[in-house]
């Protein structure tokens, strides 16, 4: 049994190793590309800037107009009938 030092969860599959299998994958895939390039793609991938959460929050609020206006287009047309 051993403690990943990347994902910190004990794992069970070696026990003269400092990752788990996952994360043994991904040390390997940086040996390979580089830490740089692993570490500028996740950035660019996982995380959002300003202007992808002001981008998200604008879709949010246009989804939430959108719904508003046909709850009472709905309420509207219920009201008329009446």
């Amino acid at each position: 049994m051993g403690y990943c030092y990347l994902c910190e969860k004990d794992y069970t599959e070696k026990f003269f190793s400092y990752f788990c299998s996952d994360c043994r994958e991904i040390k390997n895939i940086m040996n390979v590309y580089g830490k740089e390039k692993v570490k500028s793609i996740i950035k660019s991938c996982c995380i959002r800037n300003q202007q992808q959460i002001e981008n998200k929050i604008e879709i949010e609020l246009h989804k939430d107009n959108i719904t508003d206006k046909v709850y009472n287009l709905r309420h509207i047309k219920s009201q008329a009938k009446k």
